[in-house]
């Protein structure tokens, strides 16, 4: 194998090695979601529908430049080489693929070190609280006890109709909710057992919203 192939090789094992990598780790956080029993494009139908979007839109780049290799080939009277337009469309992924990268690098990069006021990417709001803190702790002449994780307080959980024609298990009155199912006999199970954990009880709710028992 000539220098030449040898390079191509690399260069096509870094281009499908990036995309089996991203659609690996997509793959792998739908199998770690153990909490989720509900339909696979409902719950992770961004992701799906990103990735989609993406490997269509890969296959129509594919196809433009072939004809425009194609068609420049036979204009200067030269022969079409498959090894040749694997290059050139490597070339032009790789391209594409660099300068967002690039861009996303430089947004992680300027976003920890400058402040945008107001912005929620932006590390002054954290500076405001460490300062008033600061102050605080200088007038009472007190040092502060931080900690790792806020203190928990675990609140009855709750068995809910979703928007979606599904059922939701919440915890109070949290907006994250504990996992999203396609039945409310799946939903009970799962909330009887994760309140069995917290101590707590389990409240289960009609399909109008009003609660019906435990």
């Amino acid at each position: 194998m000539g220098a030449g192939a040898a390079m191509m090789t690399l260069v096509v094992v870094i281009t499908v090695g990036i995309t089996a990598y991203l659609i690996g780790t997509t793959i792998r956080s739908i199998r770690n979601e153990h909490r989720t029993h509900m339909k696979l494009w409902k719950n992770f139908g961004l992701s799906l529908g990103f990735c989609a979007l993406f490997l269509i839109s890969w296959v129509g780049h594919a196809i433009t430049q072939w004809q425009v290799y194609t068609d420049d080939q036979r204009s200067h009277n030269q022969p079409v080489e498959l090894g040749d337009f694997v290059a050139d469309f490597s070339q032009a992924t790789l391209e594409n693929w660099q300068s967002e990268f690039l861009q996303l690098f430089s947004f992680t990069v300027m976003a920890a070190v400058l402040i945008h006021k107001g912005s929620a990417e932006s590390r002054d709001s954290g500076d405001l609280i460490m300062a008033s803190l600061k102050r605080i702790e200088d007038q009472m002449g007190t040092e502060p006890t931080l900690r790792t994780e806020p203190l928990r307080q675990d609140k009855d959980l709750h068995v809910v109709p979703d928007e979606a024609q599904g059922w939701i298990l919440k915890d109070g009155d949290s907006a994250d909710p504990e996992g999203y199912f396609d039945l409310q006999e799946e939903a009970i199970s799962a909330g009887r057992e994760l309140a069995a954990k917290r101590s707590v009880a389990l409240v289960i709710h009609s399909p109008d919203g009003s609660p019906r028992g435990s």
